[in-house]
């Protein structure tokens, strides 16, 4: 499947059944998912096929029940 066809695939979602989605929040919910699972951002920089990890973690976004168990420390 080449990048042409994934877009078709948002695409029938947007079109038929009103689902907002593209590849790009995809990968960003991806490196997401996969920090919350490893912890490890070299694994997830290297899942996602980048040269740079501060690309990487541009994709990663803060878990909120992550950060409000942080703050309830201090």
């Amino acid at each position: 499947m080449g990048e042409w066809n994934l877009r078709d695939v948002f695409a029938e979602l947007r079109n038929t059944h009103g689902i907002v989605a593209s590849c790009h929040r995809f990968r960003h919910t991806t490196g997401t998912k996969l920090m919350r699972v490893t912890k490890n951002p070299k694994l997830v920089q290297l899942q996602l096929g980048h040269t740079s990890l501060n690309t990487t973690m541009k994709y990663v976004h803060p878990d909120i029940d992550e950060m409000r168990d942080l703050v309830s420390y201090l």
